[in-house]
């Protein structure tokens, strides 16, 4: 559901995209399934299965850390560099919790000059590890030179084995620290420096928060605030106009992307997303989204091919980009008819009778009056 929601969103302005998934995936809770024994044409060709992963992350009860997102990463820019050489000018590796403003990024690289023949490794600097500045990985990009030149040198990295114990080293460890380790690579092996993209302003353009968060929260004695420089805004100076991504738990679920998606670009009274026309935003996060719209590039309404295809045997159902397997359409024909039954629980059932109370005649009431066919 994540990748439809993505490609029905942000998704749909990147020129290719391409979804890096673990080869073992819960099923439910405590279910797995390796998902490299799958016949092959099982999944949409946008999916690829970091299949040579040598770390499982659903048994190793008794560590202190399961997550091995280094390995996930690195991993994937070899894949890519292997499989889908210079394909692209510019790569941004992004979290599925993050927003992504693809048209935002193409203006800033053409207004700075950026050339993808050159080295570059941009997004939202972190400064609290003074020796080893890096990119949060919330989204992360890169041009075209350095991409393949790290994943030539992730390719050849040394193991686990022949690293020294403690610290950060360029090579194939344990773990979920992607983002010093990438830039330690950079670092040392190209001479590679992060490049921070706040705008003139101070204002960041990778919110790693919640808006709400950033918005509200004045500068404090924690990492985030860390070495970062006197001038970077904070408060309602927080956050550029002309964003690179948004990052936050308000994507963590299904149905946020569709929710700002709605808000920034569909025209006033359209809401083919599904989303609810009410939008909930705190008048501080909507104040600041209306100057994010006013600003987004003409081009951004304008969804880009990004080389994806319909997987085999499905139909694709409107403008949200579901896929529908034709098995399961014909299943639906095969049942009987959806028995027209609402079962109400109230402490009291004559308390359903009184239909003179607008809770009752609001809500139980309207349900009558609107299936009146319907055995309530």
């Amino acid at each position: 559901m994540k990748r439809e929601e993505i490609l029905s969103t942000w998704g749909k302005r990147c020129d290719r995209i391409r979804f890096m998934i673990d080869p073992i995936v819960e099923l439910e809770s405590g279910v797995y399934s390796d998902a490299r024994e799958l016949p092959d044409g099982s999944l949409p060709d946008d999916v690829v299965i970091v299949s040579d992963m040598k770390r499982p992350w659903h048994n190793c009860t008794g560590q202190a850390e399961c997550r091995m997102i280094w390995e996930k990463v690195w991993r994937s820019f070899c894949w890519i560099n292997t499989h889908e050489p210079h394909t692209a000018d510019w790569y941004i590796k992004v979290d599925s919790d993050t927003f992504l403003f693809p048209d935002n990024i193409r203006e800033y690289i053409q207004q700075h000059n950026r050339s993808s023949e050159d080295h570059h490794y941009f997004g939202h600097r972190d400064y609290h590890r003074p020796q080893w500045n890096f990119i949060s990985g919330a989204a992360v990009a890169y041009s075209s030179k350095t991409f393949h030149e790290l994943a030539q040198i992730m390719q050849n990295m040394p193991p686990a084995s022949n690293l020294k114990k403690g610290g950060f080293w360029c090579g194939d460890s344990a773990g979920s620290h992607e983002e010093p380790l990438t830039a330690i690579c950079l670092k040392k092996h190209l001479g590679v420096e992060p490049e921070h993209i706040r705008d003139s302003d101070g204002r960041e353009r990778v919110m790693l928060f919640e808006l709400i968060y950033h918005l509200t929260v004045s500068r404090g004695d924690w990492w985030y605030w860390k070495g970062k420089p006197d001038n970077a805004g904070e408060l309602e100076g927080c956050c550029s106009y002309q964003p690179f991504a948004f990052h936050g738990k308000d994507f963590k679920e299904v149905g946020g992307f569709y929710k700002l998606e709605t808000f920034l670009y569909s025209p006033p009274g359209d809401h083919r997303q599904g989303t609810p026309p009410r939008f909930h935003f705190h008048y501080k996060v909507k104040n600041y989204l209306r100057k994010v719209k006013e600003q987004l590039p003409s081009s951004a309404s304008s969804p880009r091919s990004n080389s994806t295809t319909n997987p085999p045997n499905a139909s694709l159902a409107s403008e949200t980009m579901l896929w529908v397997k034709d098995e399961y359409l014909q299943h639906l024909k095969s049942l009987g008819p959806i028995p027209r039954l609402v079962h109400v629980f109230f402490p009291d059932k004559g308390f359903v009778g009184h239909m003179e109370l607008s809770m009752v005649r609001n809500g139980i009431g309207n349900l009558i009056l609107q299936n009146p066919k319907w055995q309530v």
